[in-house]
């Protein structure tokens, strides 16, 4: 008489002896929502994603834990060691879906000795920004990494090609618009120290006609209570020059530091909160040279002169942001954040946005929304009628003023399946901004578009 076949554990139920052979592939599709206990054995079974294709792979989860890595699993056993790429279609390479996957399987898999494996990666994308203001940037961006043992090596490029006869250029210094060029081109280094452990350090440099910038910074991150909580802390400082096209012996310096703090909690197997905080202090020539403001006699609507803008040389900004990452189902995952914003000039913001995103099939869809709010700051007004004098602060900036924005978007992936390891996306977002007290524009519209390729050997 044939024995009947062991059933499979539900899902988020304990392994404590060995399963079904065939459930393994299972566990790897439901992305390991069974909960394999330490020095529990399984019979990995015929995987067609087994390098040791034929084999059964005995495998034993150790007690000591070691990181996962971003999307390859190795585990250690007595046979081949498997090579786990992810189901098919899950989307691995966008940023957002690939930290809510790994915070959520963090916890059920922390048990694994995993050796970490090579791994390469590249990218291309071409984002293209329009708006009814007159402004349009094509800007294509080409990037690459590559991790070999506890290292990985990133390395990035990008080109803007800038038109704009927007209101801000007709109406200040340059009333037939401009065009222009920037480059920039950044790297970036990091370390795996195992347990939950690591460093990374990034440096960035900027060029463009009328300035110039470079940047560096760092970031820790380690892992605690069982692996449920990565904290993660970062610094860093930019130098810039500012100078005027059209002016050769116009050139202002500008600086900046930044330090930010982050813990993100897992709540249970499918949900994870993050909480963020953000400080940032820039200082030096923070006005535009390109801007004048207008000034009027007290009671008048006729501009008698025009001075350039000046603003405060120092100005810190705070942020905190509460964010919740869930998985609502096999294929469909949510986030939903809030971000309070307050800086030194006044200006006080909200920002609500939220993304829901699943599979189906080899495709992976995408959908975003997010309003934000702001107030003044203390010293813009958009109408200065204080002659014969000019106020010590002053702004034409319609960003410094009081506005509201509400952005939509829809972006799909597409894993190609006769090119293992290669996607490419498509998106479109739609962002409406409103100017409640700007003298020369209240509204604009603006559409985003991006095609990418990615590929990930």
């Amino acid at each position: 008489m044939r024995k009947a076949a062991k059933a499979c554990p539900a899902a988020g139920a304990a392994v404590t002896s060995t399963p079904n052979p065939h459930c393994f592939a299972g566990y790897r599709k439901g992305l390991a929502v069974v909960d394999f206990r330490p020095g529990t054995w399984l019979n990995a079974g015929v995987s067609p994603h087994a390098r040791g294709k034929g084999r059964r792979t005995p495998l034993k989860l150790e007690a000591n834990p070691v990181p996962l890595t971003r999307n390859q699993l190795r585990v250690s056993g007595t046979g081949t060691p498997l090579h786990w790429r992810g189901p098919r279609g899950v989307g691995w390479r966008s940023p957002v879906k690939l930290l809510i996957l790994l915070a959520i399987i963090a916890p059920t898999l922390s048990t694994l000795s995993l050796p970490i494996a090579a791994e390469e990666r590249a990218g291309s994308a071409l984002f293209v920004y329009t708006d009814s203001d007159n402004v349009t940037v094509w800007k294509p961006v080409a990037s690459g990494s590559v991790d070999v043992g506890h290292a990985t090596a990133t390395a990035h490029w990008s080109t803007d090609f800038i038109s704009a006869a927007s209101v801000d250029m007709v109406s200040a210094a340059s009333p037939h618009g401009y065009h222009e060029i920037r480059n920039e081109a950044g790297a970036n280094g990091g370390w795996d120290f195992g347990g939950g452990k690591r460093l990374s350090g990034s440096w960035t440099v900027s060029d463009e006609p009328d300035f110039r910038s470079q940047s560096f910074g760092f970031t820790g991150s380690w892992e605690f209570w069982a692996r449920r909580v990565t904290a993660i802390v970062g610094a860093g400082a930019s130098v810039a020059d500012v100078g005027r096209a059209g002016d050769a012996g116009f050139w202002r310096n500008r600086g900046g530091e930044q330090a930010s703090a982050q813990a993100s909690t897992v709540l249970s197997p499918t949900a994870v909160l993050d909480t963020v905080w953000t400080v940032t202090r820039a200082s030096g020539y923070l006005s535009s040279p390109y801007r004048f403001v207008r000034l009027y006699e007290p009671g008048s609507n006729v501009q008698e002169t025009a001075v350039a803008e000046q603003v405060p040389n120092q100005r810190w900004r705070h942020a905190a942001t509460v964010r919740l990452r869930q998985r609502l189902s096999r294929a469909v995952f949510g986030l939903v954040d809030y971000r309070f914003y307050a800086d030194t000039w006044g200006v006080v913001a909200h920002t609500l946005s939220a993304r829901a995103s699943w599979t189906h099939g080899v495709w992976t869809t995408s959908i975003d929304v997010r309003g934000y709010a702001q107030g003044r700051a203390d010293f813009y007004q958009s109408h200065y009628d204080t002659l014969p004098q000019a106020p010590q602060w002053r702004t034409a900036d319609k960003e410094l003023g009081p506005m509201w924005t509400a952005l939509g978007g829809l972006h799909m992936e597409w894993q190609i399946p006769q090119l293992p390891g290669m996607h490419i996306g498509v998106g479109a977002d739609t962002l409406y901004m409103r100017y409640l007290d700007h003298p020369f524009l209240r509204e604009r519209t603006a559409l985003m578009t991006t095609v990418d390729l990615g590929w990930l050997r």
